[in-house]
């Protein structure tokens, strides 16, 4: 569904029930560096940290059939490149009673910054963005804000940032890496379709014993976030989990979808991984 679908469907759906548009964001939101100065040409991360009223939350990359993703449009000094927001692993969360990918609590979205090696040690840099969001609980909120950020440049390898370490770490660690030891495949059926997971090795099969429940999350709107999920474990080293294809869907007929899995017990023996990208193949 087109991003201004997904607006006017969550805007719909707060009218539906009855719930005003604050005139104050409930989100509190900042832009802040992971490093507390920056070199000529070398890469460093900044983030959008937000932190959401208890109740509340705000949308992932692709939130499913209501809602709006956060972004960023940066306003950046000659030469200055940044990347794409970096999603740490979604939640499941509620809007109204539509089930939606996205966050809840306090949550760091990292962007690779890229600066010129022609900078001057020394000098000070200052990075813009105009924030957007939508921020939903009791009420539904849509906002915007210019967040600005200032940084010196220094010959020396820049320090971390103690304010923001920790949140930074756990948002880097859970971006959904790749699934290693598995094989995955997707069966189609009309509107439904079934993703299996078969445990390939030692370990895997050891981490297949241990979990108890997976969630998919759509990342192109082919699977119905809305839905229910079905888990199973037919036998020992598979797990099975039952989809329905949104009828909001682009292209209905596609021949593959793509996704993050997300599994509580983690899908490596550590159990530090618990989400994993996947596009998968759609079998007839």
């Amino acid at each position: 569904m087109p991003r201004i679908s997904l607006f006017l469907a969550c805007v719909a759906a707060c009218l539906a029930a009855a719930w005003p548009v604050r005139a104050d964001n409930p989100l509190r939101i900042a832009l802040v560096s992971e490093v507390t100065s920056i070199q000529p040409g070398q890469s460093f991360y900044v983030g959008l940290h937000l932190q959401h009223p208890q109740g509340y939350h705000t949308y992932w990359k692709f939130p499913g059939i209501v809602g709006v993703p956060t972004g960023a449009k940066w306003t950046l000094p000659e030469g200055f490149t940044a990347g794409p927001i970096e999603w740490p692993e979604p939640q499941r969360v509620f809007m109204y009673q539509i089930a939606a990918q996205g966050y809840h609590d306090e949550v760091m979205l990292p962007i690779r910054i890229t600066p010129p090696k022609d900078l001057k040690p020394g000098t000070m840099v200052k990075l813009a963005a105009k924030a957007s969001w939508m921020c939903c609980g009791q009420d539904c909120n849509p906002g915007f804000q210019d967040l600005t950020l200032e940084l010196p440049v220094k010959e020396v390898v820049p320090a971390k940032d103690e304010r923001w370490q920790k949140l930074f770490q756990i948002a880097h660690q859970t971006v959904p890496g790749k699934l290693e030891g598995w094989q995955v495949s997707a069966k189609r059926e009309g509107d439904h379709v079934q993703l299996r997971l078969t445990a390939q090795t030692e370990a895997a099969q050891q981490q297949c014993a241990r979990i108890k429940d997976a969630t998919f999350f759509t990342e192109d709107g082919f699977i119905n976030a809305d839905k229910e999920q079905h888990f199973a474990k037919p036998k020992p080293g598979v797990i099975t989990i039952a989809l329905i294809v949104s009828e909001y869907a682009t292209n209905p007929n596609a021949k593959q979808f793509a996704g993050v899995i997300r599994t509580p017990q983690g899908w490596a023996p550590d159990a530090r991984s618990h989400s994993v990208s996947v596009v998968l193949p759609l079998l007839p």
